[in-house]
């Protein structure tokens, strides 16, 4: 740990090759600010506390107040260390709790009043893939290695080789859920154990034989989980170094039976205490499920995954353009129809940047591209209904690098670029303004409407110029009177946006 004068001062020393990681956990919340160098991540500043977040999360899914408040106070804290970082040097992620919470948006709210970087909520199959690409970066293995991270709430899978994520998945079973499940009031019994381990091995099930027929050649764990794990064993001599086997897992196991209560363990902080039995019954039934003969423990979590991403974004390696890459090329998009749409989009989206808050006008600007790109997807379905088709995909696809957030924006965007919408049916999002949003979609709607001739050189030289409520599109005179079917259609989208309280003007220049 760092003090919080020691943290600030280490901060404010900053430089253009400082960033900062925040994983807001199930059970922990992590900062970890570093420095690259030569390709390395020094660390500079690292702090974890004490959330339990998931303790707050009941089976409405609904995440109380006091929880609320804990997760929030820590944020204030994180962000006096952060005082006069750079927003674009600054990634907070969150993980199972408030990706299941149906009450988020107040968590985040609440955080936003304190917390002045954006939060963003991440997939689980998005964090297995940050899980995997931080220990890459940071521990080498030679073949292929299976990767085992137990959370509070969910516990992350993933195969892969070097920097190749081969398989990977998430399981809603974490070592807070496991010991409100079977540990609630403490009590350690052999009984509880052997129920929570066929739990354990009843949902992994669902991926074992995919994982098995890709195979490994080393086993990792990962976070809290494995490291409590870990040194609860050292402290009793049962393990002699730092790999753990089945035989060695039993052994903790009767020697937690025989302690019998959760307040009487020894050999592991306070706080991992009551939830170590969880995460062992979890560990257990992976080992006997996948046939794991021996695991080693990394330090390297989510966080580190985290922080080198960022660092490959600023190198413009943004794995998100991979992404889209791989969809244009997997669903045969029609790119030359997608480079016009962009293109006009582009001079669209420019006369209303004025008009939008500052923080998101890159964000934004990247979301349009990839909806431009992915608008037409759902044609691999049916032309009929394309763009429910398209947002069905979008949504539904596993999207590597996108946020929740972003994924959904995406999907929203390439779900409204034709036919009517309504304003009031855009979601509150807690990373874009609600009015952003409508802008973005209506500079897609417009993008696409001018492009469906399909033809290069079509459109003229356009005049625009946004405001707040509206947008004026200056053509000349002769082109429109020579292009009667884009103007109607155009004149049919004034009256669609005209509902939605949007003015959009045809000029003649």
């Amino acid at each position: 740990m760092t003090d919080a004068t020691a943290a600030t001062q280490a901060v404010q020393s900053f430089d253009q090759d400082t960033f900062a990681a925040i994983d807001i956990g199930s059970n922990s919340f992590h900062l970890i600010v570093a420095r690259l160098t030569e390709g390395t991540l020094q660390p500079l500043v690292m702090d974890k506390q004490l959330v339990r977040l998931a303790e707050g999360l009941d089976e409405e899914r609904t995440l109380a107040s006091d929880a609320i408040e804990r997760g929030v106070t820590i944020l204030r804290s994180f962000a006096r260390v952060l005082k006069d970082m750079p927003a674009g040097r600054v990634r907070a992620v969150a993980t199972f709790t408030l990706r299941r919470a149906r009450n988020r948006n107040d968590f985040l709210r609440a955080a936003r009043e304190v917390f002045p970087f954006p939060i963003e909520v991440i997939s689980g199959d998005e964090e297995a893939r940050l899980i995997y690409q931080g220990i890459a970066h940071t521990t080498h293995f030679e073949g292929k290695r299976l990767i085992i991270d137990i959370g509070g709430g969910s516990t992350e899978f993933a195969i892969g080789e070097n920097f190749d994520l081969l398989q990977l998945s998430s399981q809603p079973m974490g070592c807070i859920s496991y010991t409100r499940r079977f540990f609630d009031d403490g009590n350690i019994t052999r009984e509880r154990f052997r129920v929570a381990e066929t739990r354990a091995r009843q949902r992994l099930e669902l991926i074992d034989q995919r994982f098995e027929k890709t195979g490994w050649d080393s086993a990792i764990g990962s976070s809290g989980t494995a490291k409590a794990i870990l040194a609860y064993g050292m402290h009793h001599g049962l393990l002699a170094d730092g790999q753990i086997n089945l035989k060695q897992l039993k052994a903790i196991r009767r020697s937690l039976i025989e302690v019998g209560h959760c307040d009487r363990i020894e050999g592991i902080d306070e706080g991992r205490r009551p939830v170590i039995a969880g995460g062992l019954s979890i560990l257990i039934g992976a080992f006997k499920q996948f046939g794991i003969e021996q695991m080693g423990i990394s330090d390297a979590a989510l966080r580190e995954g985290v922080l080198y991403e960022m660092t490959e974004r600023m190198q413009h390696h943004d794995i998100r353009e991979r992404t889209v890459s791989s969809l244009v090329n997997r669903f045969d998009i029609d790119m030359e129809q997608a480079q016009r749409v962009y293109s006009t989009a582009k001079l669209l989206y420019g006369a209303f940047v004025s008009e939008l808050p500052g923080d998101q006008i890159e964000p934004l600007r990247h979301i349009l591209y990839w909806a431009c790109m992915l608008h037409e997807i759902g044609l691999h379905i049916n032309r009929r209904g394309l763009q429910r088709h398209s947002r069905y995909i979008v949504e539904n696809l596993e999207l590597p690098g996108f946020s929740d957030e972003e994924q959904r924006l995406l999907g929203l965007a390439v779900g409204s670029w034709r036919k009517n919408f309504k304003r009031k049916d855009i979601p509150e999002f807690a990373l874009f303004d609600q009015e952003a949003v409508f802008k973005l979609i209506v500079t897609l709607r417009l993008a696409t409407l001018m492009n469906l001739r399909r033809l290069d050189g079509f459109l003229p030289g356009l005049e625009l110029q946004g405001c707040a409520k509206g947008i004026v599109l200056g053509f000349n005179p002769e082109w429109l009177d020579a292009h009667p079917l884009t103007h109607a259609d155009l004149q049919t989208e004034a009256s669609v946006l005209e509902n939605n309280g949007f003015k959009l003007t045809l000029s003649q220049a």
